[in-house]
């Protein structure tokens, strides 16, 4: 996880050095904005691919890519989201969906 909570995503070694050839052919900025990558990370991948210790890095599988991906996208997401308490519900009977309570002062009036 990074500092934000959001789980680290990872990325297929394939996708690494295409990005990397886009980069070449775009420059780092662009090539980062349409892959949706910090530019950081596409400069750490080049400094690695120079040193030689990007292909020795642990090769990860498309899924395992997605499911980081999609990790990341819920961290967001629930980041976003204003924190609300939960919903009060009516006592249920078997098979019944419970339904909301209405809590507002003006529901509450009797006519």
């Amino acid at each position: 996880m990074n500092l934000r909570g959001a789980p680290r995503r990872e990325y297929t070694l394939d996708f690494k050095r295409e990005a990397l050839a886009r980069a070449a052919q775009c420059g780092v900025y662009a090539a980062a904005r349409e892959l949706g990558l910090a530019e950081q990370t596409l400069r750490n991948w080049a400094q690695a691919q120079r040193r030689g210790t990007l292909e020795r890095a642990a090769e990860v599988s498309v899924e395992r890519m997605e499911l980081s991906r999609l990790r990341a996208e819920n961290a967001r997401r629930r980041m976003r989201l204003p924190s609300s308490r939960p919903l009060q519900t009516a006592p249920t009977e078997a098979g019944v969906v419970p339904t909301p309570k209405r809590t507002l002062a003006h529901d509450n009036k009797h006519p």
